[in-house]
């Protein structure tokens, strides 16, 4: 059984990226929406960080609190799809109960949809993307295969 290194494909990924953004005239910048209270999306925003400051594209992070009101998350997402300065927009999920998940989601321009949610989205989900990868590493025929995937 072969088993794919997925910290190994994400440092070449890391560093085909930095390469490109040094080409760039101008920093990439990446808005983070999030809302305050759940510890997994507060490390994986901590991990987005993390690994956006090492390839060079600059993090705006807006937290809000759990109390915060639907529309001033969707207006701070309208706000972000016409600043030019502002290259992709993440709404960590999960937003609170009761909030619709998708009126906030599907109205982000799908120019700056880095997660890949948008049906019109002109990126690629970012999980669907690492399992690829994965799979064209494998040399073995997969069609009648399982594949696991673990995040963590």
């Amino acid at each position: 059984m072969k088993i794919f290194n997925g910290k190994k494909a994400a440092e070449k990924i890391l560093l085909d990226l930095e390469r490109k953004i040094k080409k760039e005239k101008r920093k990439p910048t990446l808005s983070v929406i999030s809302v305050n209270g759940d510890q997994a999306s507060d490390l994986f925003i901590k991990n987005k960080k993390k690994a956006a400051k090492k390839v060079g594209i600059k993090v705006n992070h807006y937290r809000f609190e759990k109390s915060v009101r639907e529309e001033w998350i969707i207006k701070k997402r309208k706000d972000l799809n016409t600043d030019s300065t502002v290259n992709g927009i993440i709404v960590q999920l999960p937003l609170p109960k009761g909030f619709n998940t998708g009126k906030v989601i599907n109205e982000i321009n799908p120019r700056k949809d880095v997660d890949g949610f948008h049906k019109k989205t002109y990126f690629s989900s970012p999980l669907i993307s690492a399992i690829s990868i994965a799979l064209k590493d494998s040399t073995k025929n997969l069609k009648t295969k399982k594949i696991i995937a673990l995040v963590n």
